[in-house]
């Protein structure tokens, strides 16, 4: 009866599937489960691994000329080898990886769903309870909503086959269980440390448990310090090991940006917002993450915190917590709750932010919202065993009806989850593949080789991933960027990946900033090749990115995009045209042009403004006699340190009743111009509309707990004025740019 149950439950949820998501499934290649986005560059670099890499634990796909470990570029690392794997032995299928993809993915629900059935035969519940509640917790899993970008934290198998183990281990412990287990490990981690880290969760408390709660089964020295070295710390140290043989200490962030603005909301998990009828609560505010365990996860919940206090208080002790007969899937669940927490992010949203800083390693799973992930199958999962026990033993002669009704309600809320996931992820693309044609790029040259340059330089331009500076997210070059990577093996410039090293981040920032001294990029460049721009028509250039094409030539265009070659040795060239026209202003200005505030601090310690990452601050405050539009530059210390370009800081505009008419609120990053070494200048422009207006410049940093932020040089002038300065060190100094740069 029990392997008829797995089957029926197999087939149920192929079906359902099935009918879903036929389209995707019987056209696999043709569609992208992601409109844009991380899901896009999943795609890219596992294609780009495959077909042009020849390391297999790194990648040339972005980051030119650094690369990146393939572990920072989802590209589904287990998957991704397999295929290369193929592709050296002679049979390349990179132009079928998004159809695999996208199979797999689905897949993975189904093998879920078998494995959440197995756990309910742990826990021995009825197999005509189980298959009905197997299908109904996977088609409301929140995993859904990851195959919209995150492909790697899609699998919907890999927590319900760690609990079936854990279980297992727990009724009959062997070594063959803990080898699978820790074989697991190292594929999983490849995968993504997310899954290490929901692993964790369960594991250490579960290992606990066992040492102290069953010590005549579990308590032996010898058998704990075997099992755990086999089950993690042996495969874990391995996987750490590996990765770091083909990743060199680099200057990541210790502290990726998000974690505050993922967490998942109490009633995303416990009320149905997320679905149609869920609507008439009328519950404010962005829902940036659902895991709605349904309205029996809710009543469940709701009668386990209950009774456990009526047991409380009949003295029944830490019993009273028992959320089944099964120890094991009862101390797996509290850690399941303990790990709900952490997606709620407490303790820190509690005012205690700065407790974050003192996590360590933890601070890197920045989207902790994402905790919720082994609290929503535990909950369901139990949910429907507290059910089927209360069926078992209850008298009550209605019982027999009202069970359909509650299975109905359940399978309803499933139903209306999972039926606005197909629609979005039917996206059909064809820039992936040399399958099909993508018209968005220009033709190619006819008699050009692609070995003719070093690589794509995207404009406009877009940098994400390295937590400190983000540019061109909204660029429209990115994904026929990817298509021409693709086609022509050249890797690209920029960057869409993750944790990105600071200081290959602002070399490759220098090329489309403001020519201000040398690029520093140009000297790590393997040879002289040019590199192939490629500009998307309907993006927005800043003005240095015009001069780059304004240098180029251009060898091929359509209606959207066109090809440039840019000689190396014109960056140069634009270096020296810059220093120029600087000296022209210099020579032609005896001081300055109209109204012109400027403080440079020679008054304070030092000769700057230094202050210490605790409260807010204002760094400059002056009245401006005349209206107009005026340009604010300064410089800030920390451009390559991480966190200091994430500061925020912003602009007051005040008439002369104290009235306040501008509120400006930004970050260090968003308004970088150029950099001096670790120096960064900030400008941008603000419209002063009264005369005698009180300006105001403040800054806090809320993530910094340590160090201190160093302001100089605050510079307001009418756009288009020039401010010649000689500083104290004899250095000329022309619109806040410093001559001496060159």
């Amino acid at each position: 009866m029990r392997k008829l149950g797995a089957i029926i439950t197999i087939l149920l949820v192929s079906g359902i599937l099935f009918g879903l998501f036929h389209s995707i499934i019987l056209n696999a290649n043709r569609f992208s489960l992601a409109s844009g986005g991380d899901g896009f560059k999943s795609t890219y670099c596992t294609i780009y691994h495959i077909r042009h890499d020849s390391a297999y634990w790194r990648t040339g796909a972005m980051n030119y000329p650094y690369g990146e470990s393939v572990f920072f570029t989802d590209n589904q690392v287990p998957l991704t080898s397999a295929l290369k794997l193929l592709k050296d032995a002679g049979l390349d299928l990179s132009d079928y990886a998004m159809g695999i993809s996208n199979l797999l993915i689905l897949f993975s629900y189904v093998l879920a769903s078998l494995f959440i059935y197995l756990i309910f035969m742990e826990l021995k519940v009825e197999v005509w309870m189980a298959v009905p509640a197997s299908v109904i917790i996977i088609l409301l899993s929140n995993q859904w909503e990851r195959l919209g970008g995150h492909y790697t934290l899609a699998y919907a198998y890999v927590l319900p086959v760690i609990f079936y183990l854990l279980l297992r281990f727990y009724r009959k412990p062997g070594y063959l269980l803990s080898a699978v287990f820790g074989v697991l490990v190292v594929l999983f981690s490849a995968k993504h440390l997310y899954i290490t880290a929901f692993i964790l969760v369960l594991w250490i408390p579960y290992w606990i448990f066992l040492a102290l709660g069953d010590r005549k089964r579990f308590g032996k020295p010898a058998f704990i310090i075997t099992h755990v070295l086999i089950q993690f710390i042996l495969p874990f140290a391995l996987y750490t090991f590996f990765t770091g043989l083909h990743d060199p200490g680099l200057d990541r962030t210790a502290y990726p940006w998000g974690f505050y603005p993922s967490r998942v909301r109490f009633s995303a998990v416990f009320l149905p917002v997320g679905l149609p009828y869920g609507k008439v609560l009328h519950i404010p505010g962005v829902f940036r993450m659902m895991a709605y365990v349904g309205f029996l996860g809710t009543i469940s919940g709701a009668f386990i915190i209950i009774n456990g206090l009526l047991g409380l208080f009949r003295k029944k002790g830490w019993n009273a917590f028992s959320v089944s007969a099964n120890p094991a899937w009862n101390i797996m669940f509290w850690a399941s709750v303990a790990s709900l927490l952490l997606a709620l992010g407490i303790p820190f949203s509690l005012k205690w932010e700065s407790l974050l800083n003192y996590t360590g390693p933890f601070r890197q799973f920045r989207a902790v919202g994402r905790f919720v992930f082994p609290f929503y199958y535990t909950m369901t999962i139990t949910s429907f065993f507290l059910l089927a026990t209360w069926y078992r033993s209850s008298g009550w002669r209605l019982k027999r009806m009202v069970l359909p009704v509650i299975l109905l309600l359940a399978g309803t809320d499933s139903y209306l989850y999972i039926r606005k996931w197909p629609a979005r992820y039917s996206n059909p693309v064809t820039w992936h593949s040399t399958l099909y044609t993508y018209e968005v790029l220009p033709h190619w040259p006819d008699g050009l080789s692609e070995d003719s340059f070093q690589a794509i330089l995207p404009l406009p331009y877009f940098h994400i991933g390295s937590e400190n500076y983000w540019v061109g997210d909204g660029s429209p070059v990115i994904t026929p960027a990817y298509a021409a990577s693709l086609k022509t093996g050249l890797p690209l410039c920029s960057v869409m990946l993750s944790r990105t090293s600071i200081t290959q981040t602002l070399k490759n920032l220098d090329l489309v900033w403001e020519p201000y001294g040398s690029y520093p990029v140009e000297g790590d460049w393997p040879d002289r090749r040019p590199l192939l721009l490629l500009y998307h028509k309907k993006g927005k250039l800043n003005p240095n990115e015009k001069s780059l094409i304004g240098k180029s030539k251009l060898l091929s265009e359509n209606g959207e995009t066109a090809y440039y070659s840019l000689e190396v040795d014109t960056l140069r060239s634009l270096n020296d045209e810059r220093r120029a026209e600087l000296q022209q202003m210099a020579g032609a200005v005896p001081g300055a042009t109209g109204t012109t505030i400027y403080r440079d601090f020679s008054d304070r310690e030092e000769g700057v403004f230094r202050t210490e990452f605790k409260k807010p601050v204002t760094f400059f405050d002056e009245t401006v006699p005349d209206t107009g539009l005026y340009r604010i530059s300064f410089w800030f210390e920390g451009a390559d340190r991480d966190l200091w370009p994430r500061t925020n800081f912003w602009t007051d505009l005040y008439r002369e009743d104290g009235s306040k008419y501008l509120y400006l609120y930004t970050d260090l990053f968003r308004n970088t111009v150029l950099r001096e070494g670790s120096w960064g200048l900030i400008e941008y422009d603000v419209h002063v509309e009264d005369p005698g207006s009180r300006l105001m410049i403040s800054m806090r940093n809320k993530v910094i707990t340590g160090g201190e932020m160093i302001i100089d040089r605050v510079l307001v002038q009418k756009v288009g004025s020039v401010y010649l300065d000689q500083g104290n060190e004899g250095e000329t100094w022309v619109n806040n740019r410093r001559l001496e740069a060159w």
